[in-house]
């Protein structure tokens, strides 16, 4: 028999509902029915291995009856790994032991599922009943929903379907949140641009006050609304650059930017002398326009 030929074929979600609901009815009448999911990708001689050692622990079930019945469940599932020889492109399943409902008359059955979705991890057990939970949210639901998570520092897309939820992409911003409880602090008598032009200290902005603000992202200059100010008493940091107008008085976990490798932000405690640091320069009044940046050492 060709190789192709002893691959169980995948199932589509009629049949595999089908086979779940047979498998749920199965019952054992001590841990002797044995699961067993080889996830997608999954080298299948390690599964193989993995069934010969637990066949050998086997010897360590008291029960005569029930030893006898796992050891004849794992060599049907051993058996039938050999005759496949790897794993299918989706994963596959296997499920065997005693489901005779005649006490002393064993019937050790085994079922074999490639299912319509990729199995994502291995799985053993070996208790009174099938482990199905991994293939039933296989058929909960086909509607796929995507979805974005973010918050100030990462986002993530992916998608729902069913009970189960995807990851396809990360991304980081490289743009600090407007607030961090106990951290980005400033010099009260720091320079601040508001939205009009005007320059104010620091300790004269006001909440709802509107200042000027960089989107790095799309290299643009827009404004800001303050939606929150509050004062503090800490260890400074004193960064002075080469033009004396430009020095920065800030907590050493203020996050200022840097373009050594692209824009990166980083806290000023962790600056050394050479490197390079953004500052705006002086804009108009115009509510949009493209940034002008200065690289400054």
């Amino acid at each position: 028999m060709s190789e192709q030929n002893q691959q169980t074929k995948i199932m589509n979600k009629y049949q595999l509902k089908k086979t779940i609901k047979e498998l749920e009815e199965k019952r054992g009448r001590n841990t002797e029915l044995v699961s067993v999911y080889v996830p997608a990708g999954y080298d299948l001689n390690k599964i193989s291995r993995f069934i010969t050692s637990e066949q050998s622990e086997a010897e360590n079930i008291k029960s005569k009856h029930t030893r006898k019945n796992v050891k004849a469940a794992l060599d049907k599932i051993g058996r039938r790994i050999k005759e496949v020889g790897q794993t299918p492109e989706k994963g596959v399943a296997f499920f065997a032991g005693n489901v005779s409902e005649r006490e002393g008359r064993p019937d050790i059955q085994l079922w074999e599922i490639v299912p319509p979705q990729p199995i994502e991890s291995r799985r053993y057990r070996c208790d009174k009943e099938f482990v199905t939970e991994p293939l039933q949210q296989m058929v909960v639901n086909d509607n796929v929903y995507g979805l974005i998570v973010a918050d100030k520092n990462d986002a993530a897309i992916g998608y729902l379907q069913g009970n189960t939820i995807k990851t396809t992409h990360t991304m980081e911003s490289n743009v600090p949140g407007k607030t961090r409880a106990g951290g980005q602090c400033l010099d009260p008598n720091s320079i601040i641009q508001m939205s009009n032009g005007e320059l104010k200290k620091l300790e004269n902005v006001e909440i709802g006050d509107e200042v000027k603000s960089a989107e790095f992202n799309s290299m643009s200059l827009g404004d800001s609304k303050v939606i929150d100010k509050w004062e503090n008493e800490k260890e400074v940091y004193r960064i002075k650059t080469k033009f004396p107008r430009q020095t920065i008085i800030a907590s050493k976990d203020h996050e200022v930017f840097v373009t050594d490798n692209g824009i990166e932000r980083r806290a000023v405690e962790n600056l050394e002398k050479g490197q390079k640091l953004i500052f705006p320069e002086k804009t108009s009044t115009q509510k949009k326009q493209v940034l002008k940046v200065k690289k400054n050492y």
